[in-house]
């Protein structure tokens, strides 16, 4: 069975990603692909193995932080004394 081939505007939209991110993916070394002339080929195979490589190497996500502003956020309770 013959490998599949994707141009670049096939391959993003098979990813589902912009034609940049592609470009800079392929710079990158991230997917690996093959010119001819002035046509550069995608291998479907290729694409489906850096997707695979990059959901092993994802870690869970981390809490987001509240950015800190010197300034009590509203989940706070804020004491103040009038009487001073």
């Amino acid at each position: 069975m013959a490998d599949e081939v994707m141009t670049m505007p096939e391959a993003a939209a098979y990813l589902k990603i912009h034609l940049a991110t592609l470009k800079r993916w392929i710079q990158q070394g991230v997917i690996p692909v093959a010119k001819i002339g002035r046509r550069v080929l995608v291998r479907k195979q290729a694409v489906d193995e850096a997707l695979r490589q990059h959901e092993q190497r994802r870690r869970p996500p981390t809490p987001a932080k509240a950015p800190e502003t010197g300034r009590p956020s509203s989940r706070r309770e804020v004491r103040c004394d009038l009487d001073g």
